[in-house]
């Protein structure tokens, strides 16, 4: 499963599809297998790269925003991001033609089911399973702590199974320079840390908020759950981010006490 694979419950935004055909050129020696999936603004394909004599994902942005200077310098932040940022647990991004007319990156094809899939089918992860995948995802995080970096949207869905794992998706990465500098809500609602929220949420934006990430994934993985009840969307930030207002559930008893400490 790459990076772009689907996920059961996206939107694959049936109308603004590149719809490549099997063998179709995506650009001169990078051409389509299949898609994958995508979201709002990008669909990924399954590719095969002649130069790299390898299957790629190609993660490109849908066609009503190929033009756009706005996704443009997005997704060349991303670029920027998989440029800056070398490490095992991170996917490789091989080639990022921006410029062209159909801008993408051609990202590191990863063969493995994601942790939310695992989550879904089978409820929780062994606590013998899940410390190992913890600490290869915090030495990603301390990587890209130590470079300058942060993740932002840390959770099953862009964990890639595997040996070792991969934390995918770097489309909000960014430095920490600019990261404290961004104002929220930005990440995933239910893995996003207080300050990420916007509003009273508090303090800058941080490493802190990529392990705050990280500690939701574990609970998750570990109890089954979520640590706080899902949020609503009325229109106050309290509602929509009850991590701004609620303390975490408690671990299950079961659930060795070193680690929940």
């Amino acid at each position: 499963m790459g990076p772009g694979h689907a996920d059961p419950n996206t939107d694959t935004h049936e109308g603004t599809t590149w719809g490549f055909e099997e063998g179709e050129e995506i650009i001169p020696g990078r051409h389509a297998i299949g898609l994958l999936g995508g979201g709002r603004a990008h669909e990924a394909y399954l590719a095969w790269d002649d130069r790299l004599f390898s299957l790629v994902v190609a993660k490109i942005l849908r066609p009503h925003l190929a033009g756009d200077d706005g996704a443009r310098r997005q997704i060349a932040a991303e670029a920027g991001a998989f440029a800056a940022l070398q490490h095992p647990v991170l996917p490789r991004c091989f080639h990022a033609p921006i410029d062209g007319a159909r801008p993408h990156l051609a990202l590191e094809f990863l063969e493995g089911p994601r942790l939310s899939t695992l989550l879904r089918k089978q409820g929780i992860l062994a606590v013998e399973q899940t410390l190992p995948l913890a600490l290869q995802l915090c030495s990603a995080l301390h990587y890209m702590e130590q470079q300058g970096w942060v993740h932002l949207d840390v959770k099953p869905k862009n964990v890639v199974m595997g040996a070792p794992a991969k934390l995918i998706d770097l489309s909000i990465t960014r430095t920490r320079h600019a990261a404290r500098g961004t104002k929220g809500p930005i990440g995933t609602d239910a893995y996003m840390a207080p300050e990420q929220c916007g509003g009273s949420g508090g303090g800058d934006i941080d490493t802190a908020a990529d392990i705050w990430g990280l500690g939701v994934t574990v609970y998750e993985a570990i109890v089954g759950h979520l640590p706080f009840p899902a949020g609503r969307d009325d229109g106050t930030l309290e509602a929509r981010f009850p991590q701004l207002v609620r303390e975490p559930l408690p671990f299950p008893k079961d659930v060795p006490p070193v680690l929940a400490d």
